[in-house]
């Protein structure tokens, strides 16, 4: 697709979406005129967008190709091995139904994927046999299972999936009430599932609570691999064309753009969940639908924090409270976040493991009172660059070399390589202080650490080593 027709299927997408649903037809007869393919793609992408929990009803645009075949499988059809039962899920390109194994072999209940009659396009049957090959490489207990595949007797192509009786996660999470650390617990469980499909070239583009089930007992799986995108140097990973292939509220700027799709793109879709799972909602869940593109790609979120706190956002979401305290999430929360929601990917987090692992600091720290490493994000600011200037990091880096060199004087005590520079102690006073940017940093990061004796004697806790401080070399 053109870069002038991507920019006309985002400005009608938007202007019909903010249409009642009997006005579209016409406004779509008006602006489409006799270009039935710009139609058909305006029709999928509004069709995507209800699909995945848009606001109005516009998956009923009156549209053989959208429309025809809805319910072709009944219950009691069978579909391969399989009966139907009913179904559990529509979308722009099918169906999916509940069914169970009917040929005696063995009883087994599973989640079929149909494409729908009239929507087996050449681009869709691709992404079908694509979403197929994902599948079959991810075998992980945390992504639902591809058990079986074929094509029915009317020529329409299916996937037979692993059935998760499950709830969205943040559902999941909201009715049982889970406390911040569980919370966290299964995002990090999310977060494993995730860095896997990326370690296997796999960007999933999709991920939202409604793709994330849980089920009774506490197991996370990841499901619709449908617009996936498996990484390959030798392809265009853009996504000009691809509107319909995002759910906006989740989607990351680069999305909105037809901007290059790497595994930042699932970075920040993690983002938006933890905002969703620590706030009870989304960064810009009320933004007009015409204005979210803008707000997406220009505007700071509000940090968790502040939304957690602010008793009118709560009356709007129809919440009686944050589902979790604001105190709770200032600081190190605020700072993962607001880091997965950085507008440009290069500023993210570089990988899913490495936001897991900033959240696992947190609640480490939490756990020992405070103690321990900081959290990286903590030590950057939105920039993305370090607070310290690179001369005071080379005089950080000078003095750190030179005690090392020298650290025979410290024997039979706890060796501190920047003791001059933090702590302000006696032998240095007045080289090096708290109240320098070097000093005022490493002080953030080592007041309180585990490096202190144990009272009472016991093993000599080092405190950790300053490369932690994830202060950049010069």
């Amino acid at each position: 697709m053109k870069p002038e027709t991507w920019q006309r299927l985002d400005r009608v997408f938007f202007e019909a979406l903010e249409l009642p649903t009997a006005e579209r037809a016409a406004y779509l007869d008006r602006v489409c005129g006799g270009d039935t393919a710009f139609r058909r793609e305006v029709e999928a992408v509004l069709a995507g967008h209800a699909a995945a929990g848009g606001t109005r009803d516009s998956d009923r645009l009156l549209s053989p190709a959208i429309t025809e075949g809805v319910g072709a499988a009944a219950p009691g059809a069978t579909i391969g091995a399989y009966a139907i039962e009913a179904v559990i899920g529509r979308g722009g390109m099918g169906e999916v139904y509940r069914a169970r194994r009917a040929d005696a072999q063995y009883e087994q209940q599973v989640a079929i994927k149909l494409i729908r009659p009239g929507r087996d396009t050449d681009d869709l049957m691709r992404r079908f046999r694509t979403e197929r090959q994902i599948l079959a490489r991810l075998v992980h207990p945390n992504i639902a299972t591809l058990l079986d595949g074929g094509v029915t007797d009317q020529g329409q192509p299916y996937l037979v999936m692993q059935y998760v009786d499950g709830q969205p996660l943040t559902t999941h999470a909201n009715e049982r009430g889970l406390d911040l650390e569980a919370r966290l617990q299964l995002f990090l469980t999310v977060c494993e599932a995730v860095q896997f499909a990326h370690a296997n070239l796999v960007v999933h583009r999709d991920l939202k609570p409604s793709n994330i089930l849980v089920t009774t007992r506490g197991e996370v799986r990841l499901l619709d691999f449908g617009i996936a995108k498996i990484i390959d140097a030798g392809q265009d990973s853009s996504t000009t064309g691809d509107l319909l292939l995002l759910t906006p509220e989740h989607a990351a700027p680069e999305q909105f753009v037809g901007g290059t799709i790497t595994t930042a793109t699932d970075v920040y879709a993690l983002g938006v969940l933890l905002y969703e799972l620590l706030t009870g909602s989304r960064p810009f869940q009320f933004t007009p639908a015409a204005q979210l593109h803008q707000a997406v790609g220009n505007e700071t979120p509000t940090a968790p924090s502040r939304r957690a706190a602010d008793a009118a956002w709560l009356t709007k979401a129809k919440l009686a409270r944050s589902p979790v305290e604001a105190n709770r999430l200032a600081g190190d929360l605020d700072a993962i976040v607001l880091k997965a929601l950085r507008k440009e990917p290069a500023r993210r987090y570089a990988s899913a493991a490495e936001m897991a692992d900033d959240v696992r600091r947190h609640l480490n720290r939490d756990d020992a009172g405070r103690q321990g490493p900081p959290v990286r994000a903590v030590l950057h600011h939105q920039g993305g660059e370090s607070r310290i200037g690179p001369g005071a990091r080379r005089l950080f880096w000078d003095r750190h070399s030179a005690r090392r060199r020298d650290c025979g004087r410290f024997r039979g005590r706890p060796r501190n390589p920047v003791r001059g520079l933090a702590s302000g102690g006696r032998r240095h006073r007045g080289r090096g202080s708290t109240t320098s940017p070097v000093g005022r940093a490493v002080a953030r990061g080592y007041r309180g650490g585990p490096g202190r004796r144990r009272r009472g004697g016991g093993p000599d806790h080092r405190r950790p080593h300053v490369d932690q401080l994830g202060l950049p070399r010069p």
